[in-house]
């Protein structure tokens, strides 16, 4: 591809490094108070899901010197062994964060046990409080600082945020399309409601001509959960292409997104892997140091 045809590369690392340094910075003054700000991860099963995400918040928590506690539970645990785990890290005060990995096995209900995590210490932003504070008021209240100030966000959507504050894509008053209507899609769509897009668009993955519909987008996003769902016609030209999808292919990592083809139309495009992946590690990270300065405070005020 000629240099002048290749897309602006979207890479998350110095995105993330950015996040991290802040996040480290408030790791070491919370420190100097006696204070160690302190990330629970907790998986069921040996077979780790999101392996490639469990490595991630391990470098994050590690550049951002917070502690992280991994708690591995075993495949057969009852759900409400799981939901006693988690209870427990609540009433942790040396415990600032907390991280439940998904998928969780069929016989575990995520809602029941989703709900138990510690809305203040949810580092990833999905306990129902958390999500349900995105629409509270209308789509158009609080953008991304305001809502940070008030608790958690969704990881993964806030990674998207930063990725196009930190690259200056320009939202307001363009349309976004988002493919994928999930626990990243929606949460993900008021999101960027809430930073002045004019329009915005979420669609299933099996929605009828799909093309149709992402071919409208400014900016780009798709979290359907299917590799190379998104082909290079389905973009308009020019556009931004956000891929939050990651899978394991013979080839390595891909994404939702067919690169090689996106690549010819799209005039920006994250990477698969180190684009939106990055960023979610340090998202959580970052959360779990706010939850421990605001945790600290309730203690010693």
């Amino acid at each position: 591809m000629p240099e002048e045809s290749r897309p602006k590369l979207l890479a998350g690392g110095p995105v993330a490094e950015g996040l991290l340094a802040r996040a480290r910075e408030g790791t070491e003054r919370l420190s100097a108070s006696g204070v160690r700000p302190t990330l629970a991860v907790v998986w069921v099963g040996e077979d780790r899901p999101g392996g490639a995400y469990l490595r991630s918040l391990r470098r994050a928590a590690g550049r951002a010197k917070v502690r992280l506690v991994e708690l591995p539970l075993p495949l057969e645990v009852r759900e409400g062994e799981l939901i006693e785990v988690l209870r427990a890290l609540a009433g942790d005060e040396e415990v600032h964060g907390v991280a439940l990995l998904q998928p969780l096995p069929p016989h575990l209900d995520p809602a029941r046990v989703l709900g138990a995590l510690p809305p203040e210490k949810d580092a990833e932003g999905v306990h129902p409080r958390n999500l349900g504070r995105l629409l509270a008021g209308g789509a158009a209240v609080a953008d991304l600082p305001r809502l940070l100030r008030e608790g958690p966000v969704p990881a993964t959507p806030r990674a998207v945020l930063e990725l196009l504050r930190h690259y200056r894509v320009w939202l307001r008053e363009r349309e976004a399309v988002v493919v994928g209507g999930g626990r990243v899609g929606l949460p993900l769509s008021v999101l960027l409601l809430r930073e002045g897009l004019s329009v915005v668009t979420v669609c299933d993955r099996n929605a009828p001509d799909l093309g149709t519909v992402t071919r409208r987008a400014d900016v780009l996003c798709v979290a359907a959960g299917v590799p190379g769902l998104v082909k290079g016609h389905m973009i308009k030209p020019g556009a931004t292409v956000v891929d939050v999808g990651v899978h394991v292919a013979p080839s390595g990592l891909v994404g939702d997104v067919e690169f090689a083809g996106a690549a010819r139309v799209a005039g920006a495009i994250t990477p698969v892997p180190g684009g939106v992946g990055p960023i979610t590690g340090a998202v959580v990270v970052e959360q779990t140091v706010r939850a421990a300065a605001s945790l600290s405070k309730e203690v010693t005020g």
